[in-house]
């Protein structure tokens, strides 16, 4: 594990820079900027909004009238060579978690109010490690979705044990998660004009073949992880998050995925009846994504979705500041081009901050 970790500093450190591609080609929309999408049938005014707020990496704040959703923040950014080194050790920083939060929504953290659910893709340190800080501190009612190894690790912190009801592991998987061939189980918002699906996903290698914490949580933890490689990737997990008319139809779909996925996890569950509704919003993942075959082509061939915005684009191995580089190693150009290839302007990246707003 040291000479994997070692090789891993020497490639990254020498070679990131000359393979990144430039920011520009994603045309990342500004902090403290607006975009609206007209997602209506027709030209007339639409009746509904939804807004997106992306928070960096895989974390996004997706709000339809007085209730919302947000997929596990990530606001502490270790540097690479703490996360490289297996006996390096790492935390969630407080300190960046307040202010990255209050920069992105706000003081008093108004937005806040009315979310139910935080969704966890997957148990890696970037996308789990914040969680028990900001459900702890900021989201004290919200429940925590993720799988199996998602709660076991989370038992490792003294307040979401005291309060594991809070935590739901998506188990017996077999049954609530979904896969191609299955229709897993929906979780209603409090209010029922909101709900979402689990469904099977996976993770592309993070260098070469090697894909970091390939691991799953055993038993409940008694403290967290001390270093980025026991945040065990666990099993990955997309979200199908629909919001629904006084009727219960779904009448917005939104697919959410923190993890660039191999072809066999690109097809939706066999909705059937008044559970069918086609995509509207896919949030797709930057990092790795020549990592696996024809990503995110396939996915988006796939899902057909009206519109994409792209999320874990930028570095997050350091603060992100006004005008966030690319995660390290990503042909930004490529991944434009693939992009495109959905048709003019159907699809957005966000600086951490930046928010786009859907009517239909």
């Amino acid at each position: 594990m040291k000479g994997i970790a070692a090789a891993v500093i020497v490639f990254v450190t020498t070679g990131c820079i000359r393979l990144t591609g430039p920011a520009s080609a994603l045309h990342p929309v500004p902090r403290d900027s607006t975009t609206t999408w007209h997602a209506c049938e027709s030209e007339a005014p639409c009746g509904s909004i939804v807004q997106f707020t992306y928070l960096g990496v895989g974390g996004f704040l997706i709000r339809a009238g007085d209730e919302a959703v947000m997929t596990a923040p990530s606001f502490s950014h270790p540097a690479l060579m703490a996360v490289a080194t297996p006996l390096w050790p790492i935390h969630s920083d407080s300190a960046a978690v307040d202010r990255e939060l209050r920069r992105y929504l706000g003081a008093p953290l108004a937005p806040l109010e009315g979310v139910h659910s935080i969704l966890v893709g997957h148990s890696h340190y970037d996308h789990l490690m914040d969680v028990p800080l900001v459900a702890r501190r900021y989201l004290t009612d919200a429940t925590i979705y993720g799988t199996l190894t998602t709660k076991r690790i989370l038992m490792g912190d003294a307040s979401m044990r005291a309060r594991a009801s809070r935590i739901d592991s998506l188990f017996p998987a077999d049954s609530v998660v979904a896969t191609a061939w299955h229709v897993g189980r929906w979780i209603y918002s409090p209010s029922r004009r909101m709900r979402f699906m689990a469904v099977r996903s996976s993770h592309a290698p993070n260098w070469w073949f090697i894909t970091m914490a390939r691991c799953h949580a055993k038993r409940d933890r008694t403290s967290l992880p001390r270093t980025a490689w026991g945040w065990c990737l666990g099993e990955p997990v997309s979200y199908v998050i629909d919001l629904l008319d006084a009727r219960g139809r779904p009448v917005f779909r939104i697919f959410y995925q923190d993890a660039a996925t191999q072809p066999l996890d690109v097809v939706l569950p066999p909705f059937t009846g008044a559970d069918e509704r086609a995509v509207d919003v896919a949030i797709v993942c930057a990092g790795n994504f020549k990592k696996v075959p024809d990503y995110p082509t396939l996915l988006l061939a796939a899902l057909r979705p009206r519109f994409v915005i792209l999320g874990h684009w930028e570095d997050f191995f350091h603060d992100q500041g006004e005008s966030p580089s690319p995660v390290r190693l990503t042909d930004t150009k490529e991944l434009a081009a693939r992009l495109d290839r959905l048709g003019p302007q159907r699809w957005i990246a966000l600086v951490p901050g930046g928010k786009m707003i859907a009517e239909y």
